[in-house]
């Protein structure tokens, strides 16, 4: 993502029992993570599958973990960019249903008649 002279990459990171939320910042030619939501234990994580979904709004982020918000969170570090899925070494990742969706901003005030 470019946002001025900033290159980087944001990560919503799980494993069995805890979430956080780093991103990481390139910083004379090595990528500099930075924690935005340190590791967070939360019940709403199974041991097996989890569902995961991510929030962007302007820079709000909500972070979701099986149907509950888990952290909300404002970075505008990189306001652009691609979307997509890692896991580290050894890890082993499956998904169906990726979906990214833009979604029309309606305005809360509508024309009389409109209602």
């Amino acid at each position: 993502s470019l946002h001025g002279s900033s290159i980087g990459l944001y990560g919503f990171l799980i494993d069995g029992q805890s979430y956080s939320f780093v991103k990481w910042i390139l910083s004379g030619g090595v990528m500099a993570p930075t924690s935005i939501v340190p590791s967070t234990r939360s019940d709403v994580l199974s041991s097996g599958a989890n569902r995961l979904r991510v929030r962007w709004d302007n820079g709000h982020f909500s972070f979701f973990i099986n149907g509950t918000e888990v952290a909300t969170v404002d970075d505008t570090t990189h306001v652009s960019g691609k979307v997509g899925l890692m896991v580290s070494e050894g890890g082993v990742i499956a998904f169906d249903d990726f979906t990214v969706i833009e979604f029309e901003v309606e305005p809360l005030l509508k024309p009389v008649g409109q209602l």
